[in-house]
């Protein structure tokens, strides 16, 4: 690894390792020791919480390659953490209420990430997903390429050149500011919803190989649109939707959950002086 690199990688996981659980914890046995710091045992599991909790960017580095650094970076938080320890932070009672939230935080986690693995299924998930896509209408699409210029006066020059016989493509290439152009103004297919509605609204008035006859005005500047083709959209698959399937149910799991703790429970609340609310 380069020096640049390491030195980030040190920094990030600095940050990661602020939120992850204390070294100190029960093992299993078949939980190696990889380290002894003033007689504390630090196990494997320690340096994979560690690697668990890089960014995205470092978790793509094999655990075998970094353990080195991990191990290294894990030794001296160790040594840090004992010398809060005979400098008595640990007794002090905000780090006692630091700790307390912090094991609301992990437990918390920990049992939100059991009740959602036991409360979704694969059955369930494939059962949204045939609702999902049951109660979606159909959609048209447009495939379209578009000039965009800065007035309306260039638009209108342009649609009397295309009028001439001019390629689209071609003017597309060397007349149009917008990021499109060097693909020759193509935008692809999409949606009515997926462009702002002025442009929607001329482009879905087009037949395929249409050229609109006057300017488009949007918050952009003017366009002048081509229609290639036209199609009914495509039902996203089921992959394609789990991620976005998933989010909702969990999140009608825990409101669920929440609700029915709350129903369960004496609740008081307090204003920020610590007087009693009005119900």
């Amino acid at each position: 690894m380069k020096n640049r690199t390491a030195a980030q990688l040190t920094l990030f996981i600095l940050m990661a390792t602020l939120i992850v659980a204390p070294i100190s914890t029960p093992y299993a046995e078949e939980d190696p020791v990889v380290a002894i710091v003033d007689g504390d045992p630090i196990h494997r599991s320690v340096i994979e919480t560690f690697h668990e909790n890089l960014p995205a960017q470092y978790q793509g580095h094999p655990l075998e390659k970094i353990f080195p650094e991990l191990l290294e970076q894990v030794i001296s938080f160790k040594l840090i953490a004992n010398e809060a320890r005979r400098n008595n932070y640990s007794n002090s009672d905000k780090m006692k209420r630091r700790l307390a939230m912090l094991e609301d935080q992990l437990i918390r986690q920990e049992y939100l990430k059991e009740t959602l693995a036991s409360s979704i299924s694969e059955h369930s998930l494939r059962k949204r997903y045939k609702d999902t896509v049951g109660s979606m209408p159909p959609k048209d699409e447009v495939s379209a390429r578009h000039i965009l210029v800065e007035s309306e006066e260039q638009a209108r020059e342009i649609i009397g050149e295309l009028k001439g016989g001019a390629d689209f493509i071609q003017l597309a290439m060397t007349r149009s500011i917008g990021p499109s152009k060097d693909n020759g103004g193509n935008l692809g297919y999409f949606t009515r919803e997926a462009m702002v509605p002025e442009f929607s609204a001329a482009a879905f008035e087009l037949g395929v190989g249409e050229i609109t006859q006057s300017p488009v005005k949007t918050p952009y500047g003017w366009h002048v649109i081509k229609v290639e083709d036209r199609r009914e959209a495509q039902t996203p698959s089921f992959e394609e939707l789990r991620g976005t399937l998933q989010a909702q149910v969990s999140q009608e799991v825990v409101t669920k959950l929440v609700e029915d703790l709350r129903s369960n429970a004496e609740v008081q609340k307090f204003d920020l002086n610590g007087e009693p609310q009005a119900n």
